[in-house]
């Protein structure tokens, strides 16, 4: 399994300041762009169409106020969303 340091990522970008963060915790669109991207790095340049990929932590995968109601499309500014685009 490949571990990402997404801690050394938001260090980097200045800490959890209100532009990549709602609260400390929670992301907003652009830091879960930034998660997606730093994900994406470290899994193989091409994935099988049938690849699963497991992510722990559900405040970053559906942050507060992003999960879409049941049956309602998901957000494009999802993490997952954003990690999908750049699967693509």
């Amino acid at each position: 399994a490949a571990l990402v340091p997404f801690d050394k990522v938001l260090r980097k970008a200045g800490g959890a300041n209100t532009e990549l963060s709602t609260d400390g915790v929670h992301l907003t669109a652009k830091g879960y762009g930034m998660l997606a991207a730093a994900v994406r790095t470290k899994l193989p340049k091409h994935l099988a169409a049938n690849a699963t990929i497991l992510c722990f932590g559900d405040s970053l995968t559906y942050g507060i106020g992003v999960r879409p109601p049941n049956n309602a499309p998901e957000p494009a500014t999802t993490y997952p969303a954003q990690l999908r685009t750049l699967l693509r």
